[in-house]
């Protein structure tokens, strides 16, 4: 089965990798957080705002009827400048029945930055119409105050970031620092050396594996120096046959050179060994030894 592997950048550490990892991984969840929550918070104010607006056409049906059934201009006009308040509105226009002019109230730079929702409504008593009313809104607010919760929680989401990724630091330099001594201690192993070379410390399967590099280190050592003290002792082994051969040589050499008969023989009398006197003195030549 193949796995997919990770290409990481070369001479990035295993600290670097770890933080990275997880870095990367919270600002991919961040990301897809904040765009789920926009998309909620902007639904809800739209929502909300069309709650406010709703609630307003009621007011504005209810107050402009009646300003326009008493027929004093001087109400109305109090009553479209009264309706100025509601935070998202940006102009009204009222076109009352009888040929009367249109009167309209706007907002100087209201809702520039934002989308306009236009409303429109007769005004009644009764069967009888009194005029029309436009009113036109705007989502600049509702999208300010998105705006400003997102803004907060991108705030909030980069100091999440950073906070892991600082715990992340803190987690892999526990974890890197034991590994980043591992080739001290292979070169100390290579080296010879006799005492620990693991130190005892982070997370305990690096505590398990560094006791057993130090049973290892142990078993090579007194291999080595099994292996060492045979070596040894084949040495000597080896000079002390030298000596012998080289003093039997000798032997031989002042068997061979004497004029007096020197020789060996089994407890058979069989001749094992004439040196060259006795040879001459007994007229055998040059014959083997168990064939005189």
């Amino acid at each position: 089965v193949t796995r997919a592997r990770i290409h990481w950048p070369a001479g990035l550490t295993i600290e670097g990798r770890f933080v990275v990892a997880t870095s990367a991984v919270l600002a991919l969840l961040s990301s897809f957080g904040l765009i789920w929550y926009g998309q909620s918070a902007w639904l809800e104010a739209r929502s909300s705002l069309d709650e406010r607006i709703a609630e307003h056409q009621q007011y504005v049906q209810h107050a402009l009827t009646a300003a326009l059934r008493s027929g004093d201009t001087a109400l109305v006009n109090a009553e479209l400048d009264a309706l100025q308040g509601h935070p998202d509105l940006v102009r009204v226009r009222l076109d009352a029945k009888g040929g009367a002019p249109a009167l309209t109230r706007e907002r100087v730079g209201a809702g520039a930055a934002g989308e306009q929702v236009s409303r429109s409504q007769t005004l009644r008593q009764g069967v009888e119409v009194l005029g029309e009313v436009r009113v036109d809104y705007s989502t600049a607010r509702a999208d300010q105050l998105v705006r400003s919760k997102l803004r907060t929680l991108f705030a909030f989401a980069v100091a999440l970031v950073l906070a892991a990724g600082a715990t992340a630091l803190f987690v892999a330099r526990g974890i890197a620092r034991p590994i980043a001594e591992w080739p001290r201690a292979a070169m100390a192993v290579a080296e010879g050396a006799d005492g620990p070379t693991v130190p005892p410390h982070g997370p305990p399967e690096l505590v398990a594996l560094g006791a057993r590099f130090e049973r290892m280190r142990r078993f090579l050592s007194d291999r080595i120096a099994a292996v060492a003290q045979q070596d040894q002792q084949m040495t000597g082994v080896i000079a002390e046959r030298e000596q012998l051969q080289a003093e039997r040589g000798r032997l031989i050499g002042l068997i061979e050179s004497t004029s007096d008969l020197v020789g060996t023989c089994d407890p058979n009398l069989n001749v094992t060994y004439l040196n060259r006197a006795g040879r001459q003195m007994t007229w055998v030549g040059e014959r083997q030894a168990d064939a005189i």
